[in-house]
């Protein structure tokens, strides 16, 4: 669209903060599901003891100049599986807060930085090291290898999000499909 015919920036921010309050005073705002994942996942990781080795949770805030050391060293080939739940929130008097699908990022090592994909992602290490974890929206990192731009200006984000990492035995497609079939939801 030629920039003559583009929308206001002034009206269309006025349109969309006005549809979000009026969403929120209506009693629709949105809630964090923070701690049913782990209920959810509770029995069905005790269903697979074979193919997990383990599962740990991290906390992730959002913002900040650094990542969230998950105290997990990675070896070449590990194969994990990354779930997330929980929201960030960009305003929370508008109610306007982002998914780990949006905001939720991962690296290994010096690996280049990795986007969790829904609501969680499964791979299999290359090279292996520290897994580490950011909450920051699109368009905040100066390069692939998860350096961030300079000071933004911008509230700082609320909220967080809960990642549970699975490292498992057995192959991903092994221990997908085992998965699936002990928790059919």
């Amino acid at each position: 669209m030629p920039v003559r015919n583009a929308p206001s920036t002034l009206s269309a921010t006025l349109r969309f903060m006005g549809s979000r309050l009026m969403h929120r005073l209506r009693g629709k705002a949105s809630r964090s599901a923070a701690g049913t994942l782990k209920d959810q996942l509770h029995p069905a990781l005790a269903k697979l003891d074979h193919y997990v080795q383990r599962c740990d949770w991290i906390e992730v805030k959002p913002g900040g100049e650094a990542w969230t050391d998950s105290g997990l060293d990675l070896p070449r080939g590990a194969r994990i599986s990354l779930l997330a739940e929980g929201l960030v929130y960009v305003s929370r008097a508008f109610d306007v807060a982002i998914t780990p699908k949006v905001g939720l990022w991962f690296r290994v090592g010096e690996a280049p930085l990795a986007k969790i994909i829904g609501k969680g992602c499964s791979v299999v290490t290359v090279d292996g090291g520290r897994l580490c974890f950011t909450a920051k929206p699109p368009g905040e990192f100066a390069d692939v290898a998860g350096r961030f731009e300079g000071k933004l200006s911008r509230a700082p984000l609320q909220g967080g999000y809960r990642v549970a990492v699975i490292q498992w035995r057995e192959s991903l497609e092994d221990s997908l499909a085992a998965a699936a079939a002990a928790s059919p939801v």
